[in-house]
């Protein structure tokens, strides 16, 4: 009889882990919802905003999107060149005081 405390723990385990798998379950199917949700609004407010767009329009709204994809890569460059140079100076100063 020394094993039965062994055995309800064994079985207390496996009730909590079922419950947390079907908790887990039940989470990823709403958020799966909310996207599918999101999914299907995009879509249909694309497929309607192209059809109101004359191709002038169209050809000054990409232009748009490339010039403000460029800026954004321009400032992501921006600041990954200053991190990298806070970064190397801070090396280089830790290297002095421990010498």
């Amino acid at each position: 009889m020394s094993s039965a405390g062994h055995i309800l723990d064994m079985i207390k385990k496996m009730q909590q882990n079922e419950a947390l798998k079907n908790a887990r379950k039940n989470r990823f199917r709403k958020s799966k919802k909310v996207y599918e949700h999101q999914k299907n609004e995009n879509h249909i407010n694309n497929n309607l905003s192209k059809q109101n767009v004359s191709n002038e329009e169209l050809v000054l709204i990409k232009e748009k999107i490339r010039t403000r994809i460029k800026m954004e890569k321009k400032k992501q460059q921006i600041f990954t060149f200053l991190s990298l140079v806070i970064i190397i100076i801070f090396i280089f100063y830790i290297s002095l005081i421990n010498k």
